[in-house]
C-alpha cells in the first residue's frame, strides 16, 4: 500500500475505499481489516506517526552504499595509510555540494 506517502490528513478517505472494494474478497478484507485495525484506527500508531511524506530517509542503506564505494576505490585491505587519508580527502571536497543538494525543497 501507499497510504504511508499521502499527508496524514488524507489517509483515511482512500482507506476507506479500498475497504468497501475488498469487501467481496475474502483473503483481501481479513488484509484490509488487519490494516485498519492496527495502523488507522489504533491510538498506538497515530497516523501522524508512520506517514512518511516530506520526511527524510532513515535508512543506513545510503551509508552502506557509501562504505562499499570508498571500499572499492581502496582496492585491496592492508593497504599504506596514505590511500585511504587520500580517498576519504577527495570525499571531503565534494560534501558541501552534496549537503546542499540534499537539503533543497523540491
Amino acid at each position: 500500500m501507499t497510504l504511508p506517502f499521502l499527508p496524514a490528513e488524507h489517509v483515511a478517505p482512500p482507506f476507506v475505499s479500498l475497504k468497501y472494494q475488498t469487501k467481496m474478497i475474502a483473503l483481501l478484507y481479513s488484509r484490509v481489516h488487519y490494516v485498519e485495525s492496527t495502523w488507522i484506527t489504533n491510538i498506538t500508531f497515530p497516523i501522524d506517526s508512520w506517514s512518511v511524506l516530506r520526511k527524510s530517509v532513515r535508512t543506513n542503506n545510503d551509508v552502506e552504499f557509501w562504505h562499499r564505494r570508498i571500499n572499492a576505490k581502496a582496492g585491496k585491505a592492508n593497504r599504506p595509510l596514505y590511500v585511504p587519508i587520500s580517498i576519504l580527502y577527495d570525499e571531503s571536497t565534494s560534501v558541501a555540494t552534496q549537503i546542499q543538494l540534499v537539503s533543497q525543497k523540491s
